[in-house]
């Protein structure tokens, strides 16, 4: 093997991984970056790098530990053949972090274009900093009601009737629908994965984690459940068993079925990440989003979400500005710039001006030179008006800006 690729790191089998970096009880060793190595010369999988510096003794969720505002309120296993076509605003009730109704949030439309039912939410930064979370997508387009006074801005439509995409998972209260949109990708660094063969297994997959609706938590990395009977779940297992159902296994590595001698131990979220049966889907929205966290005296505070998958030098106007100048950055006298990485965001205070309204920003993508072109600046600009400190809602618009292409 060429050893190059191995410089700064220790090198396992899986085996040893498994053993030595997995107690099964509930504390886990976990490494921040976990890579699989192949060998650079013959391409041949040859097993794990663990990044030495990087090792910590983490704890992982318990059945004691709260949902996170995704979580919808549809009550328990006694609802189980209840559950409605349009979900009711009652199952939104859980809060936000400013005290309002946590409802899904959808600036970044394109970003979902491509998703299909049975895809897998892989969430990498966890609110319990455990080892990850999986659910997957029931439903791409489940109704839901709507408030009076709602903002529609932010919201998806199908066939002219609003809608959210669902999902089916295992948290701390149990085996539970919730939803995915921008703020669940950005703060929990969801990557979506797709398995493979999926047009023959999802739907038969996704009947089986609806089946188990209600059904407790039970973190216990040590077993395997696979029967639509089990009377427990984590939220990693789950989605492996719901795959299991009909016979496929996400999260075979290298040829190594789950529970065969080099890959024992219960399915987790990074093992299915993993597999030989998964793949990320990835994503190239090109614009920043705004999010309106909260008004101190005069001043705005708004969230600039990144969910480009590299990270993005964002400029933008630290007042309040007129909505004419956003988009062609005419008189913007107060620029700021900062860096934000990769399925990330920041908070920015703007400053309120006389009579102006409306924020913007912006960051470039540099164009190489073609046979047609000279090489040019494309600028992706995101501003926004309409600002509401009530129901923190606003309206944001998008517009490109070419600056110094010449055709040749």
């Amino acid at each position: 093997m060429n050893q190059k690729s191995l410089i700064g790191s220790k090198f396992v089998d899986f085996e040893t991984f498994c053993s030595t970096y997995y107690e099964f009880n509930s504390k886990v060793n976990i490494l921040e970056h976990t890579e699989r190595w192949k060998d650079i010369d013959t391409n041949d999988f040859v097993g794990y790098s663990l990044p030495i510096s990087n090792h910590k003794n983490t704890m992982l969720a318990d059945s004691n530990s709260s949902d996170a505002s995704y979580i919808l309120e549809l009550g328990g296993r006694e609802n189980k053949d209840f559950i409605p076509e349009k979900t009711p605003l009652v199952a939104f009730d859980k809060t936000d972090q400013n005290g309002g109704k946590r409802l899904p949030i959808y600036e970044f439309k394109d970003l979902y274009g491509d998703l299909n039912v049975g895809d897998i939410i892989y969430e990498t930064r966890t609110i319990f900093w455990n080892a990850g979370h999986n659910a997957l997508i029931a439903s791409i387009n489940k109704e839901r009601d709507v408030k009076n006074n709602e903002s529609f801005e932010n919201c998806m439509y199908f066939n002219g009737v609003q809608h959210y995409i669902e999902t089916i998972e295992a948290a701390g209260s149990g085996v539970r629908y919730g939803f995915l949109d921008d703020d669940r990708f950005v703060r929990y660094g969801v990557k979506i994965l797709r398995v493979t063969n999926a047009y023959y297994f999802r739907h038969p997959a996704v009947s089986f984690a609806k089946e188990q609706f209600g059904k407790p938590y039970s973190l216990n990395i040590s077993r395997s459940n696979t029967s639509i009977d089990s009377n427990e779940w984590y939220c990693s297992e789950l989605v492996w068993a719901a795959y299991q159902y009909p016979s496929w296994d996400i999260c075979q590595i290298n040829g190594i079925k789950q529970g065969e001698s080099g890959n024992t131990g219960g399915p987790l979220p990074w093992t299915i990440f993993v597999s030989d049966n998964t793949f990320e889907l990835t994503f190239a929205p090109s614009f920043l989003g705004f999010s309106l966290r909260g008004k101190q005296s005069s001043s705005w505070i708004v969230r600039i979400n990144n969910v480009l998958r590299e990270e993005r030098i964002v400029v933008y106007n630290s007042k309040m500005c007129f909505l004419e100048d956003c988009d062609n950055f005419g008189n913007l006298n107060d620029l700021k710039s900062i860096i934000i990485a990769a399925s990330s965001y920041q908070d920015v205070t703007i400053n309120e001006n006389f009579m102006a309204n409306s924020i913007t920003c912006w960051h470039d993508e540099f164009i190489s030179e073609t046979d047609e072109y000279s090489a040019y600046t494309k600028s992706y600009i995101t501003y926004a008006d309409n600002l509401n400190p009530n129901n923190m809602t606003l309206l944001v618009r998008n517009s490109i800006q070419i600056i110094g292409r010449t055709r040749k």
